[in-house]
């Protein structure tokens, strides 16, 4: 008892590290795949240079290609492998917390920091999806949080780092490359706040301005590619027009559930309330820590108002999604506030155990929604078991949801799938399997009448998420 006394906050807070890691492994144990993982597999199966001309025809950079390449070379097309490539930054992220943020912001903060992080709905799902977002989240924090130290203790190596970070999310997403901006961008006004007010009077401002020029070297080999893919986006972009409702779907999307809706409620009360609070601290008890913790809300806050502002402007290219690479700096701000609540006894000590409560109970929410969605959401299971046993050499795979071509290419063979309009009925074959989805072109019983076909119907399958009615037609 006396040695759980002793290092109580080392138990809670690496005991969330390792709690959550093992939540993201045990959802690692299935075969489904989002069309853009997909992507992600499709790009990994060329090689370097294939996966350089692959990102550049895309609308994102390149680095998290190459890091999933590496487990390509180990395994390939092994969808878990890769699963666990997105967990090890994810969990990454947890221990630069723990072991680098954590000497800066003391325990409580710390621990609902990452208690924050950890349980809002939207970070569950990236920690096992195989795209660059965990990697994102890890860079944008890096260099948000070096930027800080940077700023507070002026060391090369937290230079350096500030760099790395910077660049890394430059090379991984568009947005997380906002982000790092913003952070540079804050930390530079800090700079100049310091200096014209003569509070400080050192060389950080001209390492600050080394480390911009280092990371435009380091980010200029990219830059044409950058260029042509943020002036390509059309109107025909998949993402929608934006609108009031679009625009409180970000809120839904990071604070609800879609179980138990009303989540997102609680999450706004809990923010505004946190950020009152830290105004008082910094206008009343003149603790200008809580500048830090602003500065750490406006990430997020400011990237989603780019984004949103750009594509009113222009056309849609921002989703709720894509500030998930800021998430960590939302968290930051809510535990740097909210441990100081928690830290002082009392009712705030009950106020902290409600809090502690509810953020669980969402995480506990979040951990079954991703469950489903990972093994019993989709057919894919089933169907990739049905025609590993029942594809024949001489059978095709004919499907009549033209979109769906991109995700049926990776599980079928290219020279048996085909497109119904492309199919013709009268040619040799052993089987076909007909795909149906609802609405869309069909292959009815007048055509197997007048192609002398027999068509039988085999069940419900399908990959992605989207269900098929399956037929087997043969020749009478």
């Amino acid at each position: 008892m006396r040695f759980i006394k002793q290092h109580l906050w080392d138990i809670l807070i690496w005991g969330l590290v390792g709690f959550f890691t093992v939540l993201y492994a045990s959802l690692i144990f299935n075969i489904n795949v989002t069309t853009d993982e997909i992507f992600t597999l499709k790009l990994l199966k060329t090689d370097i240079p294939g996966i350089i001309s692959g990102t550049a025809a895309d609308v994102h950079p390149p680095l998290y290609y190459f890091y999933a390449y590496i487990y390509e070379l180990i395994s390939p097309q092994n969808i878990r492998l890769q699963k666990i490539a997105t967990i090890i930054p994810m969990t990454g992220t947890l221990i630069y917390v723990v072991t680098v943020v954590r000497k800066r912001i003391g325990d409580e903060a710390t621990f609902f920091t990452l208690l924050f992080f950890t349980c809002v709905p939207c970070t569950m799902e990236y920690a096992v999806q195989i795209r660059m977002y965990s990697l994102a989240i890890l860079c944008v924090t890096v260099c948000g949080a070096s930027a800080y130290i940077a700023y507070s203790e002026n060391r090369i190596r937290d230079w350096v780092f500030f760099v790395i970070g910077a660049v890394g999310a430059a090379y991984l997403h568009y947005f997380s490359f906002v982000a790092v901006c913003y952070e540079a961008g804050l930390l530079f006004l800090a700079l100049i706040y310091d200096r014209f007010t003569g509070r400080k009077k050192d060389n950080r401002l001209l390492r600050w301005a080394i480390s911009i020029i280092a990371m435009l070297i380091l980010y200029a080999p990219w830059m044409p590619y950058f260029y042509r893919q943020v002036t390509s986006v059309r109107e025909s972009y998949w993402i929608p027009p934006i609108d009031a409702q679009t625009i409180w779907g970000y809120f839904t999307w990071a604070f609800d559930a879609e179980t138990f809706t009303g989540f997102v409620y609680v999450y706004i009360f809990m923010l505004v309330l946190v950020g009152l609070y830290g105004i008082y601290l910094l206008v009343k008890k003149k603790e200008t820590g809580m500048i830090a913790a602003f500065a750490a809300m406006l990430i997020p806050t400011m990237t989603t108002v780019s984004g949103t502002l750009i594509s009113l402007r222009k056309s849609p290219i921002f989703c709720g999604r894509y500030v998930i690479v800021a998430m960590m700096m939302l968290a930051l701000y809510f535990g740097i506030i909210f441990g100081k609540l928690a830290g002082k006894g009392g009712v705030s000590r009950i106020i902290a155990l409600v809090v502690t409560a509810f953020l669980l109970l969402s995480g506990a929410i979040q951990y079954k929604e991703c469950f489903v969605q990972e093994y019993r959401g989709h057919y894919t299971a089933q169907t990739v078991e049905f025609f590993d046993k029942y594809l024949g050499e001489n059978d095709y795979v004919v499907y009549n949801y033209e979109a769906m071509e991109f995700v049926y290419d990776y599980y079928f063979p290219a020279d048996r799938l085909v497109y119904v309009k492309d199919f013709d009925l009268d040619s040799d074959y052993d089987h076909v399997w007909f795909l149906n989805t609802y609405n869309e072109w069909p292959i009815t019983e007048l055509d197997c009448m007048e192609h002398n076909l027999d068509m039988r119907y085999l069940g419900i399958y399908g990959v992605e998420g989207c269900a098929v009615q399956l037929f087997r037609i043969d020749h009478k």
